[in-house]
């Protein structure tokens, strides 16, 4: 049997919106490189270590897919039976993206399957209308669901046109340009891992709970969402100096009103980084755990101040 050769699939990192989009903001996520995934058969005649693992979540993904078929609640056709005969055929999710990073772990997987066994799909590389890709976010949804619970479906979304998006308060999805990153640049966006995994529900709940109070509410829609918005628009700018001024914003507002979501073990270095104007770090997502996103014009000083914690560049301007 000659076995397929699948895509690779990117991460996505959420560089703007987390939590704020709940109320009204914008949003703003993009492919990253640094980490992805693809379906891949095994090698050797029976599935090995790790494959294993990757083969039985796989299977009960496809089987609550199989279901939400069968209760005519899944709005995308997939050739199932192709699908379980890969299945026993040794198919595994090979993944470098780390779970409960907020990264996309089940994003990526979500768009690997939905591009290999969907039926009567448009080619990822093909261009979407603003309609179709709002179609595409609404499937994926429904997929995701199956991890979370409850899924927006941006992730999928990001992780399967491999495009960055921008998402506007009134629901409005758009493809955008990023700048190319300046591969000598010393003003540098940065992930920092935590080395813990978050929850994103719990957190998600905490924000819900917080925002029953009006004077709550009101930070976040008079303060955050304009410093959300417009950092945005300096990114994609490329005006460093306003994006520097709101990433610093940001930071402290997080240190004030979002203290349940930074783990304790950065708290310091978080306030080390404001105190010091080294370095701005703000949450990648949901918090918790997983990444942080930082941005810095002086990367050797700020490894040197983050100490044991990993420094990832991800884009330079």
């Amino acid at each position: 049997m000659t076995k397929t050769h699948f895509p690779y699939f990117y991460a996505k990192i959420l560089l703007f919106g987390e939590y704020s989009l709940m109320v009204g903001s914008n949003a703003f996520s993009m492919p990253l490189s640094q980490f992805g995934g693809e379906l891949k058969f095994a090698k050797t005649e029976s599935l090995q270590g790790p494959e294993i693992q990757s083969n039985y979540n796989l299977r009960k993904f496809v089987h609550a897919l199989e279901k939400m078929n069968e209760q005519k609640k899944l709005p995308v056709v997939f050739d199932f039976e192709r699908l379980f005969a890969d299945l026993d055929n040794g198919l595994f999710f090979d993944s470098t993206i780390p779970q409960g990073y907020g990264l996309g772990s089940s994003g990526a997987l979500v768009a690997a399957v939905f591009h290999s066994y969907a039926l009567n799909i448009k080619n990822r590389s093909a261009s979407f209308s603003e309609d179709e890709i709002k179609k595409l976010k609404n499937d994926f949804s429904i997929m995701e669901s199956y991890f979370h619970g409850k899924s927006s479906g941006l992730d999928p979304l990001i992780c399967y046109l491999s495009k960055p998006i921008n998402v506007e308060s009134n629901g409005n999805l758009h493809e955008t340009v990023v700048p190319p990153s300046n591969s000598k640049g010393e003003k540098v966006l940065f992930l920092l891992d935590t080395g813990l995994t978050g929850e994103t529900q719990p957190l998600v709940n905490y924000f819900v709970r917080q925002c029953k109070n009006k004077n709550y509410l009101n930070k976040i829609t008079n303060v955050l969402i304009p410093l959300n918005n417009q950092s945005i628009h300096a990114f994609l700018q490329g005006e460093t100096e306003i994006f520097k001024e709101k990433m610093r914003a940001i930071s402290a507002f997080t240190m004030s009103n979002f203290s349940p979501m930074i783990p304790e073990q950065i708290k310091k270095i978080w306030a080390e980084g404001l105190e010091s104007k080294t370095f701005s770090l703000k949450l990648c997502g949901s918090g918790g755990g997983g990444m942080m996103l930082g941005y810095t014009e002086d990367i050797k000083l700020t490894r040197k101040l983050t100490g044991n914690f990993t420094i990832e560049p991800v884009y330079r301007f």
